[in-house]
């Protein structure tokens, strides 16, 4: 039975499709924009603060773990995951800076803590995320911003020396950033394959075409307040369906014999 159950296992996995609107590569960084959405993470001073999103790709591994080792062992296992544990997870590059430098990071923003420049950017009407990771895509951005004399400067030649000279670097940057809107940026910068993208904020978010296409916002009927929409499920499973429309929101307590009689 093990054995049939991993094969149709790897076989709904081998045809399942996830929805995407777009398989343009310089997209990533918009699901970036998608996670560090609105000014609910801002700053008192109203700078954009950086939100973590390799924890996204993180938290998924532990379901393709277990199946892997169900498919091994023929045993299930019991998955423990605190709140408090994935928060420290979060701080892992912080924490490795603590505990190999004793040093205590200070708050950042948005910037990136070791890649130079990777951070938000304001432009003519808001903000945009440049992530030019590596020396060619920093020396891609310069052409682009027509800043070709920052590509050979001692003080911007490698990401450890932009690092050190960041903040000089965001105001040469943004002097050129804020001539144009940030939907122009991005339109010439992903042109380039530069890895950029805007910074939604909820309504941008929740109408974004991607969500809709990953059926991210649903509906819903309650009794008392009608039908509302809400998040969706962010897992999705291939042998269960997705539905856009979800059963009826029970109320506290409503079924509570019946589960208990399931139980029983």
């Amino acid at each position: 039975m093990n054995k049939v159950l991993s094969q149709a296992i790897k076989k709904a996995v081998s045809e399942y499709t996830p929805k995407v609107v777009s398989d343009n590569k310089t997209k990533g960084p918009d699901l970036f924009s998608l996670n560090s959405n609105t000014e609910l993470f801002q700053n008192s001073k109203g700078i954009t603060i950086k939100i973590d999103r390799s924890r996204d790709d993180n938290l998924t591994d532990f379901g393709r773990a277990t199946l892997s080792d169900r498919q091994k062992t023929g045993k299930g296992m019991y998955i423990d995951v605190s709140m408090l544990d994935c928060q420290i997870a979060i701080l892992e590059n912080a924490i490795a800076r603590y505990l190999s430098k004793n040093e205590i990071p200070k708050p950042m923003g948005s910037r990136h803590p070791s890649i130079a420049p990777f951070e938000a950017f304001k432009t003519k009407d808001s903000y945009i995320i440049i992530a030019a990771g590596n020396d060619k895509l920093f020396e891609n951005l310069c052409n682009a911003l027509d800043l070709k004399d920052l590509i050979m400067d001692e003080k911007y030649k490698s990401n450890s020396s932009r690092s050190e000279n960041m903040n000089e670097l965001k105001k040469i940057l943004e002097q050129k950033l804020i001539n144009k809107t940030t939907n122009e940026w991005v339109k010439n910068l992903e042109s380039l394959k530069i890895p950029c993208g805007p910074i939604f904020n909820i309504k941008e978010a929740v109408e974004n075409p991607q969500v809709e296409a990953r059926n991210m916002i649903v509906k819903a009927y309650h009794k008392v307040i009608g039908d509302f929409k809400l998040a969706g499920n962010p897992i999705k499973m291939s042998t269960y369906k997705d539905e856009k429309t979800r059963g009826d929101i029970p109320d506290l307590d409503e079924h509570r014999e019946k589960i208990i009689k399931e139980f029983n």
